[in-house]
């Protein structure tokens, strides 16, 4: 991955805009991944994948500006890069199991 194509990443999911070390000490996950164009299932797996550390205050999830600032470092670093996978056209077959 290149560092142009790493900066368009950033640009779709509006994490220039997000301030590192601003704001409240802790943000609601939900509300973070809705600021950043995030799905919560892609928020989900990163969180289960351990790339997002949370919080949880009650059976709430919460992410603090600590964690928010370590996962995009680990991002523009490149750190979760992995390179794109295009399908093969194959050989003219139909997919496996279709006759």
């Amino acid at each position: 991955m290149t560092r142009g194509e790493r900066h368009g990443f950033f640009e779709a999911m509006n994490l220039n805009n997000v301030a590192i070390h601003q704001g409240p000490a802790i943000v609601s996950l939900n509300k973070w991944l809705e600021q950043v164009g995030i799905s919560t299932i892609t928020g989900w797996r990163w969180r289960k994948a351990g790339w997002l550390k949370t919080v949880n205050i009650c059976g709430r999830v919460y992410l603090t500006q600590e964690a928010i600032s370590e996962f995009l470092n680990r991002a523009k670093a490149g750190e979760f890069a992995v390179k794109h996978k295009v399908p093969n056209k194959g050989n003219g077959q139909m997919a496996r199991g279709c006759p």
